[in-house]
């Protein structure tokens, strides 16, 4: 719109709507000349991605020096948080190669079928499903956005330190060397952490007569 089509819609004089508007970009100048220049450019933010995403565990002094060596390790890093880009500590996970990646897939489409019972039969007659455990040592931190948690470039392979059996809680009775039925205790689903509870116990007292099973010994 003109000055003089403002002036007409607002019913002001020609001259209030001149000074207002100049002033008004006279400020918008101002605020701008404030403002400190960006200390890297985009054909420098670009490359830090890059290198970052390149080698993950990198750090934020070894970017500056390699992409930008006038700048410092804190500006490196902010330009990368404006990308959403930053340090994360590496998820630990055991290593697969590809022959125990399909032994897993082929045991869990084996047993996918399987009901509560099968499984409480393979428990009671000590068969072990085993798991493998993580090492000891200290977690890299590795560059990643957000949604790379377990990405495979972005994770901490551990060492395979042997294999042990799946902890087990049972309920049962024994009295001196003599000892009667004992019995698995799953967890309690209906608990806010899907952990055994005094209920899971009930459910298996309920099912099983313990006092005339010991008085049958």
């Amino acid at each position: 719109m003109s000055y003089r089509e403002i002036s007409h819609l607002l019913e002001i004089s020609l001259n209030t709507v001149k000074d207002t508007i100049l002033k008004e970009d006279q400020e918008v100048k101002e605020r701008k000349g404030r403002g400190r220049y960006p200390k890297t450019t985009k054909s420098q933010d670009d490359p830090m991605v890059e290198e970052a995403l390149s080698n993950r565990n990198t750090s934020y002094s070894e970017i500056a020096n390699k992409v930008a060596p006038k700048v410092s390790a804190m500006t490196v890093r902010r330009r990368l948080a404006q990308k959403h880009l930053k340090k994360w500590l590496a998820q630990e996970r055991v290593h697969l190669d590809e022959d125990l990646a399909q032994e897993r897939l082929e045991w869990a489409l084996a047993h996918r079928n399987w009901t509560r019972k099968m499984w409480r039969r393979k428990a009671m007659w000590g068969d072990e499903v085993a798991v493998e455990r993580g090492g000891g040592k200290r977690r890299k931190w590795v560059f990643r956005y957000p949604k790379e948690k377990w990405n495979k470039d972005c994770v901490e392979p551990t060492a395979r330190r042997g294999e042990r059996g799946i902890s087990q809680m049972m309920t049962g009775f024994f009295y001196g060397q003599t000892h009667g039925l004992f019995l698995p205790v799953f967890p309690d689903p209906t608990s806010a952490k899907g952990r055994v509870t005094g209920k899971s116990i009930i459910d298996v007292y309920d099912q099983y007569d313990f006092l005339g099973i010991w008085e049958d010994i």
